[in-house]
């Protein structure tokens, strides 16, 4: 597994070494932001964690994600590289 955790997160890009199978992001005080896409989190685009819980495993594919607050990010990881995925999610979003 990959984890990281900082008490400061502001609008900080977590990048994976390698794509994620799940993801799991924990609130050690107030409220976590995370969002998968550059600019979610300032625009709106963005899952909340409120102080003192975590999100249930998340299935989530990605190889980058965006936080905001006290709290860790832990990610079950793959074998395949990061730099492999060439989607860009923001053309997905309106």
């Amino acid at each position: 597994p990959y984890a990281v955790y900082n008490s400061s997160f502001s609008n900080t890009s977590v990048q994976f070494p390698t794509v994620t199978q799940w993801i799991v992001v924990t609130s050690k005080s107030g409220e976590v932001k995370y969002s998968f896409r550059g600019g979610g989190i300032a625009g709106g685009d963005y899952g909340t964690v409120a102080a003192g819980t975590s999100t249930p495993v998340m299935p989530v594919r990605t190889a980058e994600m965006w936080i905001t607050g006290d709290g860790s990010v832990t990610a079950g990881l793959t074998g395949i590289l990061s730099s492999s995925l060439k989607i860009n999610v923001d053309q997905y979003n309106s």
